[in-house]
């Protein structure tokens, strides 16, 4: 199954659980979705904290351990990072607009109050257009 996740991002073949997922394809300069599953295993379960990673390197955390969730945003993305957290099963980090340099392995760690911890691993790769003068 394939699943569009924007105007110029897509994913193929994507399977959200803890296994990796086809890798999502973007133009530089437009605006992608990067997919996390987000369902507890169990009704009476929650949500504590979500990471997400770039290359391993903290970019965004949701702090949901209190009654006001809290969204922190490392610098180099804060001003053009959103994270869809209201589309269960599936939330998306949504970067707007993609650099060359976001290229790379995305992984979103969602700890739960009661269940095991689920990681996501989505590759992205930026395609970056050659402008040709005529």
């Amino acid at each position: 199954m394939g699943q569009k996740s924007c105007a110029n991002g897509m994913n193929e073949n994507v399977k959200i659980n803890d296994k990796n997922i086809a890798t999502t394809v973007a133009l530089v300069n437009t605006d992608v979705q990067l997919p996390c599953n987000v369902t507890p295993m169990s009704m009476d379960d929650s949500i504590l904290l979500i990471f997400w990673y770039r290359n391993e390197q903290t970019i965004y955390t949701v702090d949901a351990r209190h009654a006001h969730i809290e969204h922190f945003a490392g610098k180099e993305f804060a001003s053009r990072v959103i994270f869809e957290l209201n589309s269960s099963p599936v939330a998306f980090l949504r970067l707007n607009p993609v650099f060359e340099e976001d290229d790379g392995e995305y992984r979103c760690r969602v700890d739960f109050k009661l269940s095991r911890t689920r990681n996501t691993v989505i590759p992205l790769k930026v395609i970056v257009y050659l402008h040709i003068n005529a």
